[in-house]
């Protein structure tokens, strides 16, 4: 069903993977307690992005005698990535070179969102959306207000089931 809907041209990012209770882990930076710390903000944004998500070392590439080159990229090992409240084990350097704990200068909020669905909204820069369901219990006017509605444009979502599996179609006017 899903294939016919994405090769018939008339809908856009058919995605079967509606979830309205999406893992999601807010960081939010504690701007007095960083600055009382000589922490800047994007320390932690890029710290936590590093860490987290990863940074190629481009384009410092290491070559060994035999002339191989390898990549070198910074992370996290996944042991150590495994849920937020890890991020008490991560350590920032102030602009004195102190190395700062992470927990002192943020705040970690757990929550669920509806990650793809949001995504979708604000790239298309979607302001207004009609929100249809059928078969899929939730609240049409409590899903808007998560969505974080921006833009001028509009779309229409379709929450459904097909084959027992939740389905949200992201419909959007030619």
């Amino acid at each position: 069903m899903r294939k016919r809907l994405a090769a018939s041209g008339y809908m856009s990012d058919v995605d079967s993977d509606y979830n309205p209770n999406m893992p999601e882990t807010e960081i939010i930076p504690d701007r007095a307690a960083s600055a009382s710390l000589g922490v800047p903000v994007t320390y932690i944004a890029n710290g936590i992005a590093t860490l987290v998500g990863g940074l190629k070392m481009l384009p410092n590439k290491y070559t060994d005698a035999a002339g191989h080159r390898d990549d070198i990229q910074v992370k996290l090992v996944p042991e150590e990535n495994k849920n937020a409240l890890e991020i008490d084990k991560l350590m920032v350097r102030n602009v004195y070179g102190e190395v700062i704990p992470m927990s002192k200068i943020v705040n970690v909020k757990q929550g669920s969102t509806l990650l793809t669905i949001t995504r979708f909204n604000r790239e298309r820069g979607i302001g207004t959306l009609t929100i249809k369901k059928r078969g899929i219990d939730v609240s049409p006017e409590q899903l808007r207000s998560r969505l974080a509605l921006r833009g001028d444009d509009e779309a229409t979502l379709v929450l459904t089931r097909v084959a027992d599996e939740g389905v949200a179609l992201l419909v959007q006017p030619f």
